[in-house]
């Protein structure tokens, strides 16, 4: 009876809910009616609900929501059993989530590939004693089997979380080949170095080994479920396809779709021939590897050559004086460029301790607008900064909270962890606010705008040149963002300064060109 999991269906959420605890009383009379005491501890039995159909988010908020107890109730012959309701399970040593999300299995499974390597690392997968060869036929099988435990049952749903798992395998392959932060190599290179297949392909072969296990099950494995599961039997129909390509010019079974009963009969009589087709497949898609990488570098190569001996002459970008960066973002103090607003941000709040001034109004994880619920202090900013009727009317309350945890820290997470998508934004009851007179934050800068200011009203002579050097001195002194100075904002401070300063309607304007 050890780590034992029984599915239940029904028609309606309500029938789903009188099935599960009628199950829950019955299987935990019968082990009390053989002197065996059942364990309702957390991590131990557990319940995973997913409802579904009509009045799906009343049934939640039942079952979720504030006010819920978190667990289900089942009334048994020998006592009132209390089973916890969970998001995620942990059942022979996957991790099995309510909503088929794998985000959190990956980084589990990163994390003990990680630890697995750190075990052994400098005695034999970083030791320059042993052959890359023999190194990875070790790291294969004591990493990557601990790594892809249970990946053949695998259907990731979005393209980010492909990425990231591609992006963790290919940081294990470099940390292989002791390669350092600095060494910006591509992935072919790394796959070369290392030979080993790419990260698809060692999800590809554990799918169709798997394949074959199921044939040979016969009728004990679950069919009628496995047809369910169109999008598994997609990617198995796709990797069928590869392994074809794979083999078109090696052996003489022909296209998987066009001659299954071939194909069939070999996964299921011919195991071991099987393997070898696998073990062909994955050598081939190395080497198909290593080929386009030997190309594209002896490409590189021949042109770097040509460009030592002035054959070749490098491509000239050209960039008006007038151009402003399409990607504004970054810090004018620190003279440095980030690729996002999100990675702005970050840096002004770790290096020079700006916060988002919507923070301050964030008191809990209700909007004190609205009444909405968001569960955490995240969704709850996001609701801020994209809400201006409910940020208006709390600025407008001269609403100044202490700053709550902003989104990445520890309680965030935990908040998060705890939510996990299980309830949309809840409205609470009661009474709305009055409305006041709407406010916002101020959108200038303070500091930059009284400095130039002072520079414009204290500048008198026409040598416009060194006014540009001092307002850009100025600017460079303190931490702002390059995107203040977008073509818009700048004419308008030019309108504002300049022609008021001097009272032109045309003539020579400041310009501001952030690069």
């Amino acid at each position: 009876m050890d780590d034992l999991a029984i599915p239940l269906t029904a028609k309606t959420n309500e029938e789903l809910h009188q099935n599960l605890c009628f199950a829950t009383s019955s299987i935990l009379d019968t082990l009390r009616a053989h002197a065996m005491t059942p364990n309702l501890g957390k991590g131990k039995t557990e319940i995973l609900f997913k409802p579904r159909g009509a009045k799906t988010q009343a049934f939640r908020k039942q079952l979720f929501g504030p006010q819920a107890p978190g667990c289900i109730t089942a009334l048994g012959e020998y006592d009132l059993y209390k089973v916890n309701l969970v998001n995620s399970y942990l059942h022979l040593g996957g991790l099995t989530h309510y909503t088929g999300d794998l985000r959190r299995e990956i980084r589990r499974r990163i994390a003990i590939a990680h630890q697995s390597f750190n075990k052994h690392r400098k005695l034999i997968y970083q030791n320059e004693h042993l052959s890359m060869r023999r190194r990875s036929e070790i790291f294969s099988s004591l990493i990557l089997s601990r790594l892809l435990y249970g990946a053949e049952t695998w259907y990731i749903q979005d393209m980010k979380t492909k990425e990231y798992l591609h992006t963790a395998i290919i940081k294990l392959f470099k940390r292989l080949l002791r390669c350092s932060v600095e060494d910006h190599i591509s992935d072919e290179e790394v796959l070369h170095r290392v030979t080993m297949p790419a990260p698809a392909v060692l999800l590809r072969i554990k799918r169709l080994s798997y394949l074959s296990s199921l044939l040979n099950s016969g009728t004990s494995a679950h069919w009628g479920l496995l047809n369910q599961d169109h999008a598994w039997l997609d990617l198995v129909r796709d990797d069928l396809q590869w392994m074809g390509d794979q083999l078109a010019n090696s052996c003489g079974l022909g296209n998987p779709f066009e001659h299954t009963e071939r194909w069939l009969e070999i996964m299921q009589f011919h195991k071991g021939y099987w393997k070898r087709l696998i073990r062909r497949a994955r050598e081939h898609s190395i080497l198909l590897n290593s080929r386009y990488y030997t190309c594209v570098a002896a490409h590189l190569r021949i042109r770097k050559r040509l460009q030592d001996q002035h054959f070749w002459g490098a491509p000239h970008e050209h960039q008006s004086s007038n151009s402003f960066p399409t990607m504004p973002f970054g810090c004018m103090l620190c003279g440095i460029s980030c690729k996002t607003f999100a990675g702005e941000g970050a840096h002004m709040n770790r290096t020079h301790g700006q916060i988002h001034p919507v923070r301050t109004l964030i008191d809990g994880t209700q909007c004190g607008a609205c009444l909405k619920e968001y569960f955490t202090h995240g969704k709850l900013k996001s609701h801020l900064i994209r809400s201006e009727s409910c940020r208006q009317q709390l600025i407008g309350r001269k609403m100044q909270v202490q700053p709550a945890p902003g989104h990445g820290s520890t309680r965030d997470a935990e908040l998060h962890l705890s939510w996990d998508g299980r309830l949309p934004p809840l409205q609470a009851g009661g009474p709305i606010p009055l409305a006041v007179c709407p406010r916002d934050f101020e959108q200038d800068n303070m500091e930059l705008f009284e400095a130039i200011s002072l520079l414009i009203v204290e500048f008198e002579g026409s040598d416009f040149a060194h006014l540009e050097s001092e307002a850009r001195n100025i600017i460079s002194s303190l931490p702002i963002s390059p995107g203040l100075f977008a073509p818009e904002l700048c004419g308008a401070f030019r309108a504002h300064f300049i022609r008021r300063r001097w009272g032109m309607t045309q003539g020579p304007l400041l310009r501001f060109n952030c690069v």
